[in-house]
């Protein structure tokens, strides 16, 4: 009791200090009082006192008094709100370094400085990690580019696929959040395709209008690099999520006959295979056997069941040949690799393939196959032109 007496007695003299006419007094009685907060025994009711004095002390006029205040309790947990909201409005020479490291702020006061706070403040609490998610929802529903920059840039920051998806339909034609977006580790899939997407159009939309050739040209170079940039998230993805983004390609119409082919030839055969999965209504673990394990016979029913052009068959079974022996001998997954060795079997397998069926297969690989691949087969095809025009 005697040192509770003391403190309240001690803190009686620094609150006449704190309201004197001199700037030293007043940074000297700021600091005691900060230092008698941190000590021992204490007690909450001096600590609310003591809280109250450098409320006071936080607008105070002199700029050097609220710079040392700042200075002295940002290192400080458990302020009072009144204190820690009155620091955060100063000018932002010195709220946002104390917004950005304070421990005093915690999941309530976050969300109400969210809530008030200008777009400067906001994107320094979407830089916390502690950054709580009904602080987020409103930083996102308030749609300011700064603060979900920021959101994005936080590396300790979950987002769910609604949030992202929220983000990209708001700011899908933003620079800075769209390059933010590409670096997200947990980015899902299908919401990388919807970015892709947002490109292609603007893309399309910048189509010549009055010269029909130039493009279609254009276009045609616009649907190969659509297809490319597609599978080239399709390859990155995880197994467990391959299945979904298929499906999502699928239900929007995206997945093609065409990049269906380009799978093939490039060798991405997991997404060949959870095509013919969903379009077949299969479940993948089976379509993989039947095709790699029961031979031609069992590729042609998925093929059917799947309903997919008869052209795809052939393109289909020379992939789903190199990939079985790839699979036998344990080789790495290369798509250059893959597609000289589908120009391989189209060469020397398949005994009762004609002559114009291997040109056909030659001539999808010089459009779908790898680059090095699709040089191959150009090649060739003019070699076997040449040798029949002789």
């Amino acid at each position: 009791m005697a040192k509770g007496i003391k403190h309240a007695q001690y803190i009686a003299q620094m609150r006449v200090a704190a309201g004197s006419p001199s700037v030293n007094s007043r940074i000297n009685a700021l600091n005691a009082l900060i230092t008698c907060r941190r000590s021992t025994g204490v007690g909450a009711a001096n600590i609310a006192e003591i809280d109250k004095i450098l409320l006071k002390l936080s607008v105070d006029k002199d700029i050097s008094v609220r710079r040392e205040l700042i200075n002295q309790l940002v290192n400080v947990d458990k302020l009072s709100p009144d204190l820690v909201f009155s620091i955060a409005a100063d000018i932002d020479e010195f709220s946002l370094p104390f917004i950005s490291q304070t421990q005093a702020l915690d999941a309530r006061m976050i969300t109400v400085i969210a809530r008030v706070g200008d777009e400067t403040r906001k994107a320094v609490l979407a830089s916390r990690r502690d950054i709580p998610s009904a602080a987020v929802e409103i930083i996102l529903r308030e749609g300011s580019a700064k603060p979900i920059a920021a959101l994005l840039e936080n590396g300790h920051l979950k987002l769910t696929a609604r949030q992202y998806e929220a983000i990209i339909n708001a700011h899908g034609n933003v620079r800075e959040i769209m390059d933010r977006l590409v670096r997200r580790r947990d980015l899902p899939s299908f919401l990388k395709v919807m970015m892709a997407n947002r490109v292609s159009q603007e893309m399309r939309n910048g189509l010549p209008k009055d010269d029909q050739v130039a493009a279609e040209a254009a276009k045609r170079k616009i649907i190969n690099a659509e297809e490319i940039g597609l599978l080239r998230i399709a390859g990155s993805t995880k197994p467990a999520e391959l299945t979904h983004l298929v499906r999502y390609l699928i239900d929007r119409r995206q997945f093609t006959p065409s990049l269906l082919l380009r799978a093939a030839c490039l060798g991405e055969m997991d997404v060949v295979v959870e095509a013919l999965s969903v379009l077949s209504g299969m479940p993948t673990a089976k379509v993989r056997n039947l095709i790699y394990a029961k031979g031609a016979l069992s590729l042609r029913a998925v093929h059917s069941k799947a309903a997919l052009p008869d052209a795809l068959f052939v393109p289909l079974r020379v992939a789903v040949d190199v990939e079985t022996a790839r699979l036998a001998d344990k080789r790495p997954k290369s798509n250059e690799v893959f597609g000289r060795q589908m120009i391989e079997k189209v060469l020397t397998g398949y005994e009762s393939l004609k002559a114009e069926n291997r040109l056909d297969l030659l001539e999808i690989l010089s459009v779908y196959g790898a680059p090095d691949a699709a040089a191959l087969a150009i090649q060739l095809m003019a070699e076997t032109d040449t040798r029949v025009a002789a």
